[in-house]
């Protein structure tokens, strides 16, 4: 026994077509809003990842100065030095970097690490500072 074929096919195949030819162009539009949010992501990945890096470098610096500064019988220049070496020892991971203290406070010493985050985007310039603070260590009979 044979079977007929059904007219119900030729219409949903023609519904089908047609459906498929009102499409045109639809893959252009999808490409071209997807592409410039690939490429954003492409670049503002790693340039967070710089940002985050240079962020840690300047933390573990300031930390560096204020260790090396509040020690017992420390010059003040130490707590600088300290931090301005760790920084050299980082290899540029942080642009121009600027080292300050502040031992203002009474038995208090400070170190603020502030430099530049190197920028893959064009027009974007992002700073980074951070300060430590720690009590100076002291001998009392």
């Amino acid at each position: 026994m044979t079977t007929r074929p059904s007219r119900i096919a030729p219409t949903a195949l023609r519904r089908r077509l047609d459906a498929l030819r009102t499409d045109r162009g639809a893959s252009v539009t999808e490409f071209s809003i997807l592409v410039p949010i690939l490429l954003l992501l492409i670049f503002v990945l790693p340039q967070f990842a710089l940002w985050y890096h240079a962020r840690q470098v300047a933390a573990r610096a300031a930390q560096q100065g204020v260790d090396a500064g509040r020690a017992y019988n420390a010059v003040p220049g130490d707590g600088a030095d300290a931090a301005t070496a760790f920084l050299n020892e980082m290899g540029g991971s942080l642009q121009s970097p600027q080292v300050s203290v502040d031992t203002s406070g009474p038995g208090e010493m400070a170190v603020t690490v502030r430099g530049s985050v190197t920028t893959l985007i064009p027009g974007i310039h992002l700073t980074v500072v951070h300060r430590a603070e720690a009590p100076i260590e002291d001998w009392t009979p």
